[in-house]
């Protein structure tokens, strides 16, 4: 069974991701849009890098 860890990063990239999309698909200015790119790719990868930590911990006991 996942510990809650493993379930809030996946929930969490997953709502990164659904950010980046709309950031992309909605019309802003262009340096808003980069700047909150940015942000979002980069929260998108601590969340993943974050699940990885977890799984493999949960894996190693």
């Amino acid at each position: 069974m996942m510990n809650s860890t493993v379930v809030w990063c996946i929930a969490a990239s997953v709502v990164c991701a659904l950010a980046l999309l709309v950031i992309l698909n909605v019309g802003m200015p262009e340096p808003l849009r980069i700047t909150l790119m940015i942000i979002d790719v980069v929260a998108l990868l601590a969340f993943l890098g974050l699940l990885v930590a977890a799984a493999l911990g949960q894996r190693n006991g």
